[in-house]
């Protein structure tokens, strides 16, 4: 059975609001990848720009920044200047979001992010991402990665089955967004495979791991108890699983 890697040092904080910190929202998503996950990256670009954000905007009291990363502007160089240029403050939210391919060249059990879709090509480890963003001022970071960690095959594997697709639109509450996002201080690291396996997802859907995220974190901002990340990270995990044994059944 395959599982999600995370790393999730979390603290609910209720002794105050930090309703003066920015949002900031990073999406790396390889929009002209080779072997046919552009559409699939183009999906989760318009998850976060057309669907999160707004949500964040109305919902959550604070300031949000939006920095994508895709098409042209996917390369290895980019990405860390990217991440050098964002200016954040002790109060702040980071969330990174990556979705293209990866491998594991075996410095740790994270994937490797592989920015020209080969194993040869430039790659940036998960980890030095992670650490690079750790190392800003913030109160809560929050780093996920959809990509393969399997060094031989570092393709994420596409398959034509829309059954797996999940989307709703209820209007959340307001006061589950502050929760999560104006409550909580740490970090949480997590990807959607461990070392040695590939990432999955339907061509021109969003991947697997995008939906469980996209899923769990819908049913935790409508649901009637505190909002917590570490629900959002046990559905996460619950979901993907749930998607990835229907396909490897099929």
């Amino acid at each position: 059975m395959k599982k999600i890697l995370l790393i999730i040092p979390l603290v609910f904080v209720c002794l105050q609001l930090f309703s003066q910190g920015k949002i900031h929202v990073i999406v790396w998503a390889d929009t002209q990848g080779r072997f046919g996950i552009a559409s699939s990256c183009k999906e989760t670009v318009n998850y976060f720009e057309y669907d999160l954000l707004p949500d964040l905007r109305q919902y959550s009291g604070m300031t949000v920044e939006f920095y994508p990363v895709t098409g042209s502007e996917f390369t290895r160089g980019n990405i860390i200047n990217h991440i050098n240029s964002i200016h954040t403050a002790d109060y702040d939210v980071i969330l990174f979001y990556y979705d293209g391919h990866g491998g594991n060249k075996g410095n740790n059990d994270w994937p490797t992010f592989a920015f020209s879709g080969y194993a040869s090509g430039p790659r940036t480890d998960f980890l030095t991402v992670y650490n690079k963003l750790k190392n800003k001022r913030h109160r809560l970071l929050l780093c996920f990665a959809n990509a393969c960690n399997k060094e031989e095959n570092n393709r994420y594997e596409n398959v034509d089955n829309s059954t797996n697709s999940y989307h709703s639109r209820r209007s959340p509450k307001a006061v589950r967004y502050k929760e999560l996002f104006r409550e909580y201080e740490g970090n949480l690291l997590m990807a959607s495979s461990r070392k040695g396996q590939k990432s999955y997802g339907n061509t021109g859907e969003i991947s697997f791991f995008g939906q469980a995220l996209r899923r769990a974190l819908h049913e935790e901002v409508n649901g009637t108890a505190t909002a917590s990340w570490n629900n959002i990270k046990d559905n996460i995990y619950t979901i993907y699983i749930y998607f990835l044994v229907q396909y490897l059944h099929e």
